[in-house]
């Protein structure tokens, strides 16, 4: 189609807070696999049935030049298929926020040795998940920021082991930003990790290396 063919030629597809018709999912995807310039990928997930979201996923499976992707709103099955094109993209930043993601998923994106850059905000991901995180925090030498706000981390506040462990894996990391925010931090946790943000000049939630307010 004509918006197919237009869509070839672009580098970045941005789609989000409307509603998209089979149509238009279809040519995006059309675009994903025959494109040698489209970089970057952004959808929001509320509208996409099984069909288009499999053809998302082929495409970019053939993609040739995808490096950016952002999914919001996608459930648990949509987000592994998604992951799945994804697994041997030499793709440098993921977002998956709004959505629902478990173990499986998790241990994918901590799979992805290219990543520079993880966005999993609000996404209810409790402990047990973000656990599966640590080995990308601790020893992925590409990854520089990380954003975990707004999931379940502490179990409301009630169990800081987590955030423990992730302030361990900070002391070895190569991050320069890292979004705790939302998580219900007691205030040894957060000390914790603020004093190590400032030992290893990591802007924590926020808050830059420096900032001494």
């Amino acid at each position: 189609t004509r918006t197919a063919i237009r869509l070839e030629h672009r580098t970045s597809i941005a789609v989000c807070d409307v509603f998209v018709p089979s149509q238009g999912v279809f040519a995006i995807a059309h675009a994903l696999r025959k494109s040698s310039t489209l970089s970057h990928v952004s959808l929001n997930g509320d509208s996409l049935n099984r069909k288009e979201s499999t053809a998302i996923a082929q495409g970019i499976f053939e993609s040739t030049s995808l490096i950016d992707v952002s999914f919001s709103r996608i459930g648990s099955a949509i987000a592994l298929e998604l992951l799945s094109a994804l697994k041997d993209k030499e793709v440098m930043r993921i977002a998956m926020t709004n959505g629902k993601l478990g173990v499986e998923a998790a241990k994918m994106i901590a799979e992805m040795s290219s990543l520079t850059s993880i966005d999993l905000s609000f996404n209810y991901m409790n402990a047990e998940v973000a656990k599966l995180l640590l080995p990308a925090i601790r020893d992925n030498r590409s990854l520089t920021a990380i954003n975990l706000s707004a999931n379940n981390l502490t179990n409301s506040g009630r169990d800081m082991t987590v955030i423990r462990a992730i302030s361990e894996a900070l002391v070895r990391s190569s991050l320069t930003v890292a979004d705790l925010r939302y998580n219900k931090l007691d205030t040894e946790s957060a000390t914790m990790l603020a004093t190590i943000a400032k030992e290893k000049k990591i802007s924590l939630c926020g808050i830059t290396p420096d900032q001494t307010e």
